[in-house]
């Protein structure tokens, strides 16, 4: 990395730890420019999207052991492969949970549509997590570990309709409280217009990633 003009780095920890190695280097920390999914329409599904990478199996596992016992009566789709991995790492676990599971979809999109609120029981993970990115471009309410927002220059905590929680107790607290909105039939806010997507637009959209690497060009051009 030496040898560049200009280090461009995806995500903040790397942005962090390239520019204490390299200091004579110009850095700039530009996140990808992800596709968003389709706005939330305000259903009634409380959803978690997870693949089979393992990290996602641990989130699961401890969604499924300690967080629903604590809200015995809250119904959540898990959506994606992570259920081949729960059958293939913990049989009787899946075997517990088995409505729950809804597979691989032909279109994530229109589950993030249904979806009321997203969950990120996020436990382990490096990098940037796109699966959060997505979860943000919906606009639905969110209820995440902080390690979710891993890699991200931003106070999840200030994003009025996201619920960050801990451990499996608060965590736990959140979803009831999401569950109940949806059984009192609750006005669901502008999903277009919320603090998650007007977020995603400017760290993640197509224009932002484009002004970003102009921005650096034209750096370069003055140089």
């Amino acid at each position: 990395m030496e040898k560049a003009d200009y280090c461009v780095h995806l995500n903040r920890d790397e942005h962090e730890t390239f520019a204490r190695l390299l200091p004579r280097k110009g850095h700039a920390l530009i996140y990808p420019a992800i596709p968003a999914a389709r706005p939330s329409r305000g259903g009634d599904r409380i959803l978690t999207v997870a693949s089979g990478h393992f990290p996602n199996f641990l989130g699961i596992k401890w969604l499924l052991e300690e967080v629903l016992p604590l809200a015995p009566c809250v119904p959540i789709d898990i959506v994606g492969d992570v259920d081949v991995a729960v059958q293939t790492r913990d049989r009787s676990l899946f075997d517990a949970h088995r409505e729950l599971f809804r597979g691989r979809v032909p279109q994530i999109e229109s589950a993030y549509e249904r979806a009321a609120c997203v969950l990120l029981p996020t436990l382990e993970g490096y990098g940037l997590s796109i699966r959060t990115a997505e979860a943000l471009s919906s606009g639905a309410p969110i209820i995440a570990t902080p390690l979710a927002f891993r890699g991200m220059d931003v106070g999840a905590q200030m994003l009025r309709n996201v619920t960050l929680a801990a451990d499996a107790p608060s965590f736990a607290a959140a979803l009831r409280a999401a569950h109940a909105r949806i059984e009192d039939g609750a006005d669901i806010p502008d999903s277009s217009a919320s603090d998650t997507r007007r977020f995603f637009d400017t760290v993640f959209g197509f224009d932002a990633y484009v002004d970003a690497l102009s921005e650096i060009s034209a750096k370069m051009l003055t140089a």
